[in-house]
């Protein structure tokens, strides 16, 4: 899986620079996540391609993720997220605990001025 990493404002963001379906895991985005929450990252946030889907594992893992992010005082967001993915995250009330941004730029603003971990 390519993942690509960036910061924007007090998020880091994680790029999954590929089609999630069905069987696809992101286990390996959870451990990044786990990786950069170790170096004091707190708020995080995530960008599924245009064409993603998440299945029932990668919406488990997905949960764990906010989980672990929660823990340490951070956040989690999705930006740009695809109409299934809304729709998805939304009917098990994800949308509820977890911020959407249609844009990097707007995720970037929403945390003006607080600081961000070397």
């Amino acid at each position: 899986m390519r993942i690509a990493t960036r910061q924007a404002g007090i998020y880091r963001v994680f790029s999954i620079e590929e089609d999630l379906g069905l069987s696809s895991s992101i286990s390996q985005l959870k451990d990044q996540i786990a990786a950069a929450l170790e170096r004091g990252v707190r708020d995080v946030a995530l960008r599924f391609s245009r064409n993603s889907y998440l299945s029932t594992r990668t919406i488990a893992t997905l949960v764990n993720c906010f989980e672990d992010v929660k823990d340490r005082g951070g956040r989690l967001a999705i930006v740009d997220p695809n109409e299934d993915i809304v729709e998805i995250l939304s009917m098990i009330d994800f949308d509820k605990v977890v911020s959407f941004f249609p844009t990097e730029e707007l995720l970037a603003r929403s945390g003006a001025g607080a600081s961000v971990p070397a």
